[in-house]
């Protein structure tokens, strides 16, 4: 149970990537332009068998390429793989717990500035799926 608690605590601190939209509306004059890309600063939630926990994403452009992080009570955690199919975003994260690491594969769509979808890992040999939802925090 330490382990779990441990476990949990460390993905509390695991969120999300984010994907732009394409708006195509059924008259061709009339498309709407697409979500701003997947740059920016992020806040939102993340359900944790330990109630929502909240979550800060930052994407940044780096060449032909993202990077990222995520913040939550051990600090930043690193982005990595992030990849963008159309409206769909993959990414992982690793995070150091005292047993070791664990690997979280992230899924996630964007629709206008709300993000949501998936973080699963494997803890233990049993998997576990989270929900999470994060929004675009405007710029000053």
């Amino acid at each position: 149970m330490r382990d779990f608690t441990a476990f949990a605590a460390s993905f509390m601190l695991v969120a999300a990537v984010v994907a732009p939209a394409s708006g195509q509306g059924s008259d061709s004059a009339k498309v709407k332009p697409p979500a701003a890309g997947i740059e920016g600063r992020w806040r939102g939630s993340i359900q944790t068998p330990q109630g929502d926990q909240e979550i800060n994403c930052v994407i940044k452009k780096d060449g032909g390429s993202y990077t990222g992080t995520i913040t939550g009570m051990q600090g930043d955690v690193a982005l990595q793989e992030i990849k963008r199919d159309g409206d769909k975003v993959s990414a992982t994260a690793v995070i150091a717990i005292p047993d070791g690491n664990i690997q979280v594969w992230y899924t996630l769509a964007l629709k206008d500035d709300v993000m949501s979808g998936k973080a699963e890992t494997s803890f233990n040999g049993q998997s576990y799926a989270f929900d999470l939802t994060l929004k675009r925090v405007p710029e000053k």
